[in-house]
């Protein structure tokens, strides 16, 4: 796993520098401040050096191309009823297998392909924009937990963006409940500001980034 990382020179970024790195790396921020460029550059590093990775947008769990090469990996390594019963128990439905998601809908689409790609992509680095996408907010908790699992299981690290506060609330109160110092060992939150041009980062333990959303402060900005 990565535990520091300095970007230089990728599109807007001339240096950043993202210090104190954990298994699981939450960015925030403005608008085009850089979050999506921070996961380009670091999928575009890990590649470059021949490590495992995969990044994620908005939109590849819509084709059915991706959800069938998921399913064939599901089938081969034996890991299909894990999967499925995650999803049936989140989603309160009752899905024998997963050979398509014709008739699913957009969030039960996308739960499938980020944690499916978790389970055949193990011992890598997974970088997946607007994680909160698709997701109505009663499944923030739920999708939070199982990012975390698999993580640990699989030997993932994640680095993720969002911008939606209320996804970033439920995602650090899910991982406190859990226990066993999660936010302080494995949750890093990274805010992005651009000062006079120049986009700095700053790096908070997930405790240190609950703490102060408890105290009111938006550490977006």
């Amino acid at each position: 796993m990565f535990d520091k990382l300095c970007i230089k020179n990728f599109k807007k970024f001339d240096t950043l520098e993202l210090k104190n790195l954990s298994r699981v790396n939450l960015f925030i921020g403005d608008n085009n401040v850089g979050k999506t460029t921070a996961l380009e550059a670091i999928f575009s590093f890990s590649c470059k050096n021949s490590l495992p990775a995969k990044i994620t947008n908005e939109l590849p769990h819509r084709g059915e191309n991706e959800v069938r090469k998921i399913f064939v990996a599901l089938e081969r390594t034996g890991a299909m009823n894990e999967l499925i019963n995650e999803t049936n128990k989140t989603f309160g439905v009752k899905i024998n297998g997963i050979e398509t998601t014709d008739t699913f809908g957009d969030g039960l689409r996308r739960w499938y392909y980020l944690l499916g790609n978790m389970l055949i992509f193990p011992n890598g680095i997974h970088c997946i924009d607007n994680v909160d996408f698709e997701f109505h907010q009663r499944i923030y908790g739920a999708f939070s937990k199982q990012l975390l699992n698999y993580a640990h299981k699989y030997n993932n690290q994640l680095f993720m963006t969002t911008h939606n506060i209320e996804y970033m609330d439920t995602f650090l109160e899910t991982l406190f409940e859990m226990g066993n110092n999660i936010l302080e060992k494995d949750t890093r939150v990274i805010t992005l500001r651009s000062v006079d041009g120049i986009v700095k980062s700053r790096t908070l333990t997930g405790l240190e980034a609950l703490q102060a959303r408890e105290d009111g402060v938006d550490i977006r900005l």
